[in-house]
Formats: structure tokens, C-alpha cells, sequence
């Protein structure tokens, strides 16, 4: 089984994230995406990548 490698993709202050809202933060995908959308719903956080333009 190949062993997978760990890396850092973006850092996430949830005291930041309001309840409803995305917040567009840099991050490093490694396909060359270098953005994602950060949400709060509820209790959960979500992650979505943004594509480059």
C-alpha cells in the first residue's frame, strides 16, 4: 500500500466564519487550484475548491 503524504492546505479560524457565509481563503489543492471556499452551516464547516478563472 503506497503511503500517503500530508500537507497543508489551508488554515481555518472558525471564530472568523459566520453562520450562512463563505469566506474565499488561498489554498494549495496541488492540481493548481489556488483558492477555496470556506462555509459555515450550522456546526459544520465546509471546504469547496474554487476554480481559477
Amino acid at each position: 500500500m503506497a503511503k500517503e503524504r500530508k500537507r497543508h492546505v489551508l488554515t481555518i479560524d472558525p471564530k472568523q466564519l459566520q453562520e450562512g457565509t463563505c469566506r474565499v481563503l488561498d489554498a494549495d489543492w496541488g492540481d493548481g487550484r489556488l483558492k477555496a471556499a470556506v462555509c459555515k452551516e450550522g456546526n459544520v464547516i465546509k471546504i469547496y475548491p474554487v476554480e481559477p478563472e
